[in-house]
């Protein structure tokens, strides 16, 4: 009986070997959900999950402002806003946890594609790179679309890797990944910018082919991506920024040191988020002597180069049977090693930012070119380390296993090394950062409070004004301001910054206005008149942070208490115009004008005596009316010289907007088709050989 029970054991693990085998990808995405399952455990209830850079509300538009460019004309995040607010209407609350969960499946998949080999390398490549502080720090602040981007960079480097040496279709697929990449976040522009260029000085510096054709694949790769990323491009070149960038901004959000270890040690362990409170509390700090197990992890993904042999059978595919095939696996191998390593050191290096051995570098591109400023904050380039940290330490591991002899003492050291320490180095990644992230349940003051405002022109002030302040229904943690997403009016919130000795960087001059107004408030007895030419019809001032500080409100005597309740203060002004709040009026009537919203870009101005007609939109350039330029009242809003038979009122760039959406997806279109039809025609060459 005995014996019968060993030989089915036996009989069921080689089965689920065997299996595993067959299907690795699966197996990562297995291994990948369970780890999302372990981190997101407490997320599994009612509430939202609101984090630092993460807040989706109750009523999230399908068409936010930046889609008709109206951020500065910042159209990057269109695809992924697009897509959450289908989500929120699809599974509603659960929308605001539930990418955070796909993304360890799709990530382990990733980076076990990129590997290859067996179970064992494609665990402990896939283990280390989604439990990492990396990892940690931006799940704590809520950079989901940051992340996503993140876990398919394997996948595109794994296309990246060959596709100077392949066909041109190849060349397609990589201008279609570093596209995807960008579209999720700028920061891709340069992040996967790098490993191309690091490619490119390989192939010529190893010849592996003419020159002429590595120059024409690069030039045809950037040549695509510019045109395929119009809808980024052309909309920047009309209008300006929301906020100011430069040294300010360099030096805000550099990378952190350790205070005891230094910049460089800190970075190589993957840690230097700017970030450094209120929270988290980091994995470091609840592991005495994490240093040592950093060594340990270079260590083994040092290993993968011991002895000389890089192109050892551990990293050739079992079917590489003839001898011309197995020297050209061995060399793939070795093409893949030398520029993933190269990718990584420089990775590495660029994280630092203005600091460390390139740091004159960084500062001069930042200075010199106005589109690397988006890399403000360098330490994103350490996702390039930390991906190549990953192959290296599955490749080591794998190597390690190796040289055990018995099938139990090699099952004992694989869970150990490719599970156990990735764990150990980052063990309060699980159950929601070890309980620092949960789920919030918004009081239903909000809904209330939206129901009794409605919908309609008048905007909404909504107070403390902070972007980032603590709420008591979010555990007192530090969040984005929630007002944006939850009131069905627009809402006017603050875009103050307060961080690192920077008040604001905002370049509003409405904002700038209003925080003027806030500073002599106690002197203030009309602030419902005064705030009456932005458009506001209703003051919301929710009881958190420094909300105490607005009780001068209280003594306006052109402001109606509506709702005071354990959460929410509510004031109607009575300046108002009414008749803003009926039908598509909007704006400031002179002269006997009316201003009628025909949609968020234009506008159309009835006629009256010729005057100065002020709008209540916040003002950028842009704004034309009767194709002349328009200029800015004392408020920040838009102003316009109005003849007596009225006209039109537009914003320009959406035209340029509109024209790199056409581009763009035309250019999307045309790479999409070419590919399957190459692969359409590859196939049936094949067919017809047979």
């Amino acid at each position: 009986m005995k014996n019968l029970t060993n030989d089915t054991s036996d009989s069921i693990k080689s089965t689920f070997h065997c299996e595993i085998s067959k299907k690795p990808n699966l197996f990562s995405i297995f291994f990948g959900s369970v780890v999302g399952i372990l981190v997101c455990l407490p997320f599994f209830g009612h509430g939202r999950l609101l984090l630092l850079d993460w807040v989706q509300g109750t009523n999230v538009p399908f068409f936010s402002t930046s889609f008709y460019g109206l951020n500065g004309g910042l159209t990057t995040s269109v695809l992924i806003s697009l897509v959450l607010a289908f989500l929120n209407v699809l599974v509603g609350g659960a929308s605001t946890w539930v990418p955070f969960l796909l993304f360890f499946p799709l990530a382990t998949f990733s980076i076990g594609r990129l590997v290859g080999g067996g179970p064992w390398r494609r665990l402990a490549a896939g283990i280390l790179f989604v439990v990492n502080p990396f990892v940690f720090n931006r799940i704590f602040v809520g950079q989901i679309a940051l992340l996503i981007g993140y876990a398919l960079l394997p996948l595109a480097i794994s296309t990246l890797i060959n596709s100077a040496t392949a066909d041109k279709n190849q060349w397609l697929k990589l201008v279609l990944w570093w596209a995807l990449l960008t579209s999720l976040s700028p920061h891709f522009v340069w992040i996967f910018g790098l490993p191309i260029g690091v490619l490119f000085l390989y192939e010529l510096s190893a010849c592996r082919q003419k020159i002429s054709r590595t120059v024409l694949w690069l030039f045809s790769v950037i040549s695509l991506y510019v045109v395929i990323i119009s809808y980024l491009l052309v909309p920047s070149l009309f209008t300006t920024l929301p906020s100011t960038v430069g040294a300010t901004s360099l030096n805000l959000y550099k990378t952190v040191a350790d205070p005891f270890l230094g910049l460089i040690p800190n970075v190589l362990g993957m840690y230097g988020f700017w970030r450094i409170g209120p929270g988290p509390v980091l994995p470091k700090n609840q592991i005495p002597g994490w240093i040592f197990l950093l060594l340990l992890l270079l260590a083994v993904a040092s290993y993968a180069f011991s002895r000389s042999q890089t192109l050892d059978d551990s990293g050739i595919s079992t079917v590489t049977r003839s001898r011309r095939l197995y020297i050209r696996a061995k060399l793939q191998l070795h093409h893949q090693f030398i520029v993933i390593g190269l990718v990584g050191i420089l990775g590495l290096l660029l994280s630092l930012g203005s600091q460390g051995p390139t740091g004159a570098l960084f500062s001069w591109l930042y200075d010199h070119f106005a589109f690397f400023q988006i890399m403000r904050e360098p330490q994103k380039f350490l996702m390039l380390w930390i991906l190549c940290l990953s192959v290296f330490f599955a490749f080591g591991s794998e190597r390690i296993l190796s040289i055990a002899k018995s099938k139990w003492l090699k099952s004992l050291t694989s869970l150990v090394l490719c599970v156990g320490l990735p764990i150990a180095y980052a063990p309060t990644m699980f159950y929601g950062l070890n309980s620092q992230i949960a789920l919030s349940s918004v009081p239903s003051a909000y809904v209330q409070a939206d129901k009794l405002m409605g919908t309609g022109q008048g905007q909404i002030l909504y107070l403390p004004w902070h972007l980032y302040m603590s709420y008591p229904f979010a555990n007192n943690r530090v969040i984005a301001n929630v007002a944006s997403g939850m009131f069905s009016r627009g809402t006017i919130t603050g875009d103050n910054v307060e961080s690192g000795g920077v008040s604001t960087q905002s370049t509003s001059t409405r904002s700038a206005y209003l925080e003027g107004l806030y500073a002599k408030g106690s002197m203030i007895n009309d602030f419902g008149l005064l705030v009456e030419p932005l458009g506001v019809q209703f003051i919301v001032l929710s009881k958190s942070a420094d909300w105490a500080s607005y009780a001068w409100l209280n003594k306006q005597s052109d402001l109606m208490l509506v709702t005071d309740n354990a959460t929410l203060m509510i004031w109607e002004n009575t300046k108002f115009n009414s008749e803003n709040t009926s039908g598509t009026v909007k704006g400031i009537y002179s002269a006997g004008h009316r201003v009628f919203e025909q949609s968020p870009v234009s506008y159309e101005i009835s006629s009256g005596k010729a005057g100065i007609v002020t709008t209540d939109i916040p003002f950028q350039k842009g704004w034309m009316f009767n194709g002349a330029q328009t200029t800015e009242s004392p408020q920040g809003l838009v102003q316009v010289n109005v003849g007596e038979h009225g006209g039109t009122l537009r914003f320009a760039p959406w035209n340029a907007v509109l024209v790199g959406y056409i581009i763009s997806g035309c250019m999307v279109f045309a790479l999409v088709t070419t590919i399957f039809l190459g692969k359409r025609n590859r196939t049936s060459k094949k067919d017809k050989a047979i």
